[in-house]
């Protein structure tokens, strides 16, 4: 009986079958003498009874001899360590290199008290040199051998007679893999592939790919090997090398990750390990070590597991991305265990063997992807739910047992049993009829909900369940909606009723819903379109006219394309508002505790009597009497605060509080404002800055901001600081930055909200001084001048808070006191600001440093940018590109755990990109996009690619919103897609795979146009196919229109064929009218093909609320021969009426012969979707370099009587093919079929 500790070698790729690539173990001899003590070499053993040990074997792949230098295999008795050599017994048979040469010498060494005898030392070429054996012959007595060959086929040589060791009889030995140098050179290495240890009972057996079996002699533990042997240095070195893959694998990042990377894994003693799980015996466990929120666990390759256990209450795990799970089991069942919290699994699942997925109570888990049983059963247990989103099973021969609770299944192409125990979750109105392809066995409850808005029609019926037969084992009806129907159970089918008599308020219900469903379907008819509204921005300086008969001048600033200056000269009198609302009084929390008041001290000219608002003087008189034409003067509004402390309030407290004149620029833009300080005097400490602020909220009949400790602005002032003198001129220069505004009284900075920089003093002669404010993107830089020519840079700040397009700031000068000075007045002689509009963020690549290109799309490091480097996209002028990263090395994942909005996202490369995550991304063009003819876009233009996350459309746009993906490239949609009353077209030639669900509201509309629409999902809303393509399903499957589906002359709908039952062929579900013309083209799929004996056998493969032009619908000429087509008020028939006769493979204008008229075909097919009749076996998708081949292969073949040349069949299966090839550009690539997903490839 064999049992293995370790899988043997790596699979990689997760492929069964793959060639097995063995690891080693790697030996550090340096530091061990052989010769005392010889059993100190680095020893990896296992105990073993002498009497039940038959052989110990090891394959040797690579040996250096430092000076001299042993290797092998040893059984000795357990001695410490630290014994004398005289003392220990041991039999061993070594690989012994005594030079520097490519010799070896084969030993038998045997000592007994610590007498050693070397034999059999004859020398070998290294590559003679493999394998070593020792054997137990009983008694005491041992043979050494040496081997050659492969594994499978090794060659033993014995090494001279045999050597008894009577110390051992009758013993417990430690057996294994060994060896030594001398001299303690640190380059002695040697390399060990597998070792194995045959007893009586059993055959153990190590393949190095994870050794956690044996005992590691001299260490603390089984596993650990690098380390010091008795202390000192020198000693054992068993390093870890090429060791690896643990059986229980516990995730161990606190946040997101790569599945594959082995540093992101513990085994169950906490120790590193080499490999990532990945094969039949890892038990993987997602637990509590995610305590910084969701985490995004990247699967990018096909991974193999036994098990999968979830297990934290706080966040939850997604695992995501472009590769796969399959589940094996070496003698543990497959299982999924959800032990707490809420987690996904957006990656396609397969079962090698049985699987059983337990939620427990409060738990739940969604599978949003395909889930292939192949012949397997899975089983749901646990009071939790297990949600498969993606609606499709693919049994083949398998089943699903329910003990638990199942949502949104939507078909099984095998049996499904659901135990006294379990629940069938269905929402009426928004689930999908789940069709069985076998036997439905149906105990325990039917869990019925109504969807949002959904309201049954009195006496109705509606199918849940279709099977090819049902028992009916004691289902009952439950849930909220279970009161509102009759459950009815045949033989086929399972379906409820609704009661014919509601109740009063049911009724008032009812009519209600049948009048908005009048409005809902009269909107759907007539489709209204919404124009766009362009929405132009504007900024203005907000002047008042108060007591002058002059008009105030406007500001207009923006949407500007070249840089604008607007300056004012105070050449007329303004009552610009304060910045506060305008009101001269006021009162404010206190950080101090209590309710803090403020007064305004008006300039004498317009009076004491608190006339609105009267703070501001230009070309006027100041409050000592004086003329002051052509100035700002802004008085000292002396803000006396009342509070317990009796505090002022100054230039640290109120930064943003002071009086402002400001002009409105849009945040993201850059500006250079400048004002000219003729004269101004202290009062007590008085500060007379440049302000930017982000705007916020008016109050009263102001336009600034409240006093709101929570907003970010940045200000460059003077500050003048001798209160003795007003007329002293000493001033600093400062630029203060606070990303919070500090309350008041907090007048030290505390919790970093206010920096002070640069205030080096000096002294100014006289004034005038110019100070001048400068943004560029984050950058503020603050500088001054005594001419106005030219100007010194002081201090340089970053703020982000106030580099965002679309948010506003106010920018204007300002003067404040500190403790409300008697005597602060400031005169200004101009404001100027010039405003740059700043190239907008239209442009994201995904570009992450380092090996990986997987990645979080919120970090902006992982993005590059002409426009705006380093920052995340999450703006609505946007493009974003996935392409280019990682180029050749295979799928990558690029998760978001938050909603961003973009204007479009591109996928460019070959390689598969999959969005995964928790968060989602809308698609929402700025207004300057909406003037463009692509308001929402999506476009793929290489490879196969998956977004696992919701996508919401919200351009202003009703229509022109597309998604294209060009022929031999597929894009599939894992997750919700809400076209929010749009209408969105798919384009391209490529295939375009709904898995989820699409919504498209009221008014919107999901138009197939020149590309294939498939998948096993949902449309909430209308589907028109105008010269594009419908192939329900991946592979086999469901498309369901919860609307009417429009199908024109231009248009195909594919049917693909995979037996007679239910869940074996393709349908299309129409609930609304389907409304029918074009062609209906007929594929196999599985192996199958009708014969003889089917004909007269039918496919129901539409089924609709109606059936409209029928007539206008037809086969494709190549299946006219074979089939017919018909219909009923509510459904298409499709029936066989001749064992089809499939066609001349290469023979491409299919008249009988191969010949170079084909080759011309092919030629002008070449790269697209084109329909190609005849092609090869396997050959689908895009015309390419197979096509090719086919026809070269073939060439000359023809159907000819006579012509002594057979026929090649048609190959069964041809995949899906867009139509109308000459809208789309021509490509060809390659992308990977996953689990008989239609990709539209070869």
């Amino acid at each position: 009986m064999w049992r293995r500790f370790a899988v043997l070698g790596l699979v990689y790729g997760g492929c069964l079958g793959a060639v097995v690539q063995a690891q080693v173990l790697e030996l550090g001899l340096d530091g061990v003498a052989w010769e005392t003590p010889n059993d100190t070499g680095p020893l990896l053993y296992k105990e073993v009874a002498e009497s039940d040990l038959v052989s110990v074997k090891a394959k040797i792949s690579s040996q250096t001899s430092g000076f001299w230098s042993q290797a092998g295999v040893i059984a000795r008795l357990p001695n410490p360590v630290d014994q004398a050599a005289a003392q220990e017994n041991w039999q061993a048979a070594w690989s012994f290199r005594p030079l520097e040469e490519g010799t070896w010498d084969l030993q038998h060494n045997m000592a007994s008290a610590g007498i050693e005898t070397e034999v059999g030392q004859t020398g070998l070429d290294s590559a003679d040199l493999t394998y070593v054996r020792l054997d137990n012959l009983g008694s005491g007595e041992f043979q050494a051998f040496f081997g050659s060959g492969t594994d499978d086929s090794i060659s033993w040589t014995a090494l001279a007679g045999t050597q008894t060791n009577a110390s051992l009889i009758g013993q417990t030995l430690q057996v294994g893999v060994a060896g030594g140098a001398i001299g303690a050179l640190p380059e002695a290495v040697a390399l060990f592939d597998w070792v194995e240890i045959e007893t009586t009972g059993d055959t153990f057996r190590d393949d190095f790919d994870y050794t956690r079996d044996f005992v590691a002699d001299g260490l603390p533990s089984p596993g650990i090997w690098d380390g010091l042997l008795n202390g000192s240095a020198g000693g054992v070195n068993v390093q870890t090398g090429d060791i690896g893959q643990c059986v229980v694998c516990n995730w161990n990042v606190n946040g997101s990750g790569d599945f594959a990377n082995a540093a992101n894994w513990l085994d169950d003693l906490g120790a590193a390990i080499r490999f990532a799980p990945n094969r039949s015996a890892s038990q993987v466990v997602f637990g509590e070590v995610a305590a910084a929120g969701p985490a995004v666990v990247f699967v990018n390759k096909d991974m193999t597991v036994e098990q999968l256990t979830f297990d934290n209450t706080s966040n939850s795990y997604v695992l995501g991305g472009g590769g796969s799970i399959s589940f094996d089991s070496e003698g543990v069942a497959g299982a999924i265990n959800v032990l707490a919290g809420t987690h996904q699994i957006q990656v396609d699942l397969a079962l090698l063997t049985d699987v059983t997925a337990t939620a427990a109570a409060g738990a739940s888990l969604d599978i949003n992807a395909l889930v292939s049983l192949n012949g397997n059963t899975l089983t749901v247990t646990g009071d939790g739910v297990i949600n498969l989103n993606n609606g499709v099973v693919l049994v083949d021969g398998g089943g699903i047992v329910n003990s638990g609770a199942i949502a949104g299944l939507t078909a099984a192409d095998g049996d499904y049993s659901q135990t006294s125990e379990g629940s069938l979750l269905y929402t009426l109105g928004k689930s999908s009829e789940i069709g069985i392809a076998g036997v439905a066995e149906l105990g325990g409850a039917l869990e019925l909900s109504l969807a949002e808005g959904f309201f049954a029609t009195p006496g109705a019926t509606y199918t849940l369940l279709t099977a090819d037969s049902v028992v009916d084992n004691g289902l009952v009806l439950s849930g909220d909606g279970a009161g509102q129907f009759d459950l009815m159970v045949n033989g086929t089918s399972v379906s409820v009723v609704a009661m014919s008599i509601p109740e009063p308020a049911g009724l008032v219900l009812s009519i209600g819903a049948f009048l908005a469903v009048c409005c809902v379907y009269r909107c759907r008819l007539g489709r209204p379109a919404f124009a766009s509204a362009r929405v132009a921005s504007l900024f203005a300086v907000t002047m008042v006219l108060a007591t002058s008969s002059v008009l105030a001048d406007t500001l207009t600033l923006g949407p500007m394309d070249q840089d604008a200056t607007y300056r004012d000269d105070f050449n007329s009198t303004f009552d610009y508002f304060t910045a506060n609302g305008g009101v001269p009084t006021g009162t404010f929390a206190s950080s101090l505790g209590g309710t803090a008041s403020w007064t305004a001290t008006h300039n004498a000219q317009f009076g004491t009597d608190g006339s609105f608002p009267s703070a501001f003087v230009a070309n006027g008189v100041d409050g000592m009497g004086d003329p002051k034409p052509g100035l700002l003067v802004i008085e000292d509004l002396a803000f006396h605060v009342n509070t317990d402390e009796a505090l002022g309030v100054g230039f640290e407290g109120n930064k943003n509080n002071a009086p402002m004149l400001f002009a409105n620029v849009d945040a993201g833009d850059n500006f250079e404002a400048t004002i000219k300080i003729e004269q101004q005097t202290s009062g007590f400490w008085s500060y007379s800055p440049i302000v930017a602020r982000l705007s916020g909220p008016p109050v009263g009949l102001g336009t600034g901001d409240t006093l709101d400790p929570t907003e970010a602005f940045i200000t460059a002032g003077n500050f003048r600081t001798t209160a003795d003198d007003p007329l002293t001129e000493d001033v600093d220069e400062s630029l203060n930055m606070a990303t919070l505004v500090q309350n008041v009284g907090d007048l030290n900075g505390d919790g970093n909200l206010q920096e002070e920089e640069g205030q080096a003093a000096f002294t100014l002669d006289e004034f005038p001084l110019y100070l001048k404010l400068t943004k560029r993107a984050a950058q503020f830089t603050t500088s001054t001048s005594t001419d106005g020519v030219t100007f010194t840079d002081q201090v340089a700040v970053i703020n982000p808070l106030l580099n965002s397009p679309g948010s506003l700031l106010e920018i204007g000068p300002s003067f404040m006191m500190f403790q409300g000075g008697e005597f602060g007045q400031t005169e200004l002689d101009f404001f100027e600001i010039t405003v740059q509009k700043q190239q907008r963020f239209t442009d994201a690549t995904w570009s992450p440093a380092g090996a990986t290109a997987n990645g979080n799309w919120n970090s902006g490091g992982n993005w590059s940018s002409l426009t705006a480097p380093g920052q995340v996209p999450d703006a609505n002028s946007v493009n974003v590109v996935l392409g280019g990263a990682n180029a050749g090395a295979g799928a990558v994942t690029v998760y978001n755990n938050a909603d961003v909005a973009i204007r479009s996202l591109a996928f460019t490369s070959a390689d598969t990109y999959a969005i995964s995550g928790l968060g989602s991304i809308t698609l929402e063009p700025d207004a300057l996009s909406d003037t463009d003819t692509d308001a929402t876009f999506i476009s793929v233009e290489a490879g196969a690619h998956e977004i696992q996350v919701p996508v919401v459309l919200s351009s202003s746009a009703a229509s022109d919103n597309r998604v294209l993906v060009v022929p031999g490239s597929t894009l599939d949609f894992d997750n919700q897609l809400d076209l929010n009353g749009k209408t969105l077209s798919v384009e391209g030639g490529g295939v375009v795979n709904v898995n989820n669900n699409i919504d498209t509201g009221t008014t919107g509309e999901l138009i197939v146009s020149g590309a294939v629409l498939g998948g096993s999902g949902r449309v909430n809303g209308d589907v028109g196919s105008t010269g594009g393509a419908v192939a329900p399903g991946q592979g086999v499957g469901t498309l369901t229109v919860d609307g009417d589906y429009t199908q024109d002359g231009a248009a195909s709908l594919f049917i693909e064929l995979a037996g007679e039952s239910v869940g074996q062929f393709d349908v299309l579900d129409v609930l609304g009218a389907a409304i029918l013309d074009g062609v209906l083209n007929i594929e196999y799929a599985n192996g199958y093909l009708p014969t003889a004996a089917d004909i007269g056998a039918t496919w129901e493969v539409l089924t609709a609320g109606s059936v409209n032009n029928a007539a206008g619908i037809e086969l494709d000429s190549s299946d006219a021969s074979f089939y017919s087509l018909s219909a009923t008020a509510s459904s298409l028939i499709l029936t066989l009426t001749a064992e089809p006769v499939l066609g001349l493979v290469g023979d491409y204008n299919d008249d009988g012969v191969v010949d170079a008229a084909d080759y011309t075909v092919y030629r002008d097919a070449a790269g697209s979707a084109t329909s190609l009749p005849n092609r090869g076996p396997g050959l689908s998708g895009v015309v390419g370099v197979g096509d090719y081949t086919a026809w070269q292969t073939n060439y000359g073949a023809t159907t000819a009587p006579g012509s002594g040349v057979e026929a090649v069949p048609e190959p069964i299966g041809a995949a899906v093919v867009a139509m109308l090839a000459l809208s789309a550009a021509c490509a060809t690539s390659s992308s990977r079929q996953r689990f008989g997903r239609r990709t539209g490839v070869e």
